[in-house]
């Protein structure tokens, strides 16, 4: 029994190992793309001169980016600063505030270590919303069981059909379900079933 938990040890030493490089060789691409489109487009020329300005000036004008992404892009713009994660991530959340970017996902993270980072794209971008784009949870259950009765199972294949996304299993998500729903006054039980409280 050992010899084959050492060979899953190993096994997973071996994948963390390609996924570091692989990361790697995605960044220093990345930094390779954007020092050539820094020149190609001439974009290098006028340093913004406000972090925030500095990540809004990066971001690309079309798709979506990570932090990870606007991180490489700072690192081609001005090679010689140091960026720290923390600080993007605090300037991104501003420029959300401000309703110049939008979250397209969360950030998730995962018991093997590798974990998605969050996703985001311009306001005014051709980015399709997902299905309930920043609402919470009871928000999105308000909507899904206005005019309708239905148990925590229905209502949670409910979600899921109507295209909530969500990283809990379904038993999880029922479990969450149902604890919402207990302490959220918008929502009334009569029997099984759950309704909105008119």
């Amino acid at each position: 029994m050992n010899a084959f938990l050492e060979l899953r040890k190993q096994a997973r030493a071996r994948r963390d190992t390609l996924v570091k490089d692989a990361r790697e060789e995605y960044r220093t691409t990345l930094v390779k793309i954007a020092t050539l489109e820094h020149r190609i487009t001439g974009r290098q020329a006028a340093k913004p001169s406000t972090l925030t300005s500095r990540i809004h000036s990066v971001i690309p004008t079309e798709g979506t980016f990570t932090t990870e992404d606007i991180t490489t892009a700072l690192e081609a713009l001005e090679p010689g600063v140091v960026w720290r994660r923390a600080t993007i991530d605090n300037a991104i959340g501003g420029l959300r505030r401000k309703g110049l970017i939008r979250r397209i996902s969360k950030a998730k993270s995962s018991v093997n270590g590798l974990a998605s980072r969050a996703v985001y794209t311009r306001v005014d971008s051709d980015v399709a919303p997902i299905p309930f784009e920043g609402m919470t949870l009871p928000d999105v259950i308000h909507d899904v069981l206005k005019g309708k009765s239905l148990n925590r199972t229905e209502l949670t294949m409910a979600l899921i059909d109507a295209g909530y996304r969500t990283s809990m299993t379904r038993k999880g998500l029922r479990d969450h379900v149902g604890r919402l729903l207990r302490a959220d006054k918008r929502f009334s039980k009569s029997g099984d079933r759950w309704g909105v409280v008119s």
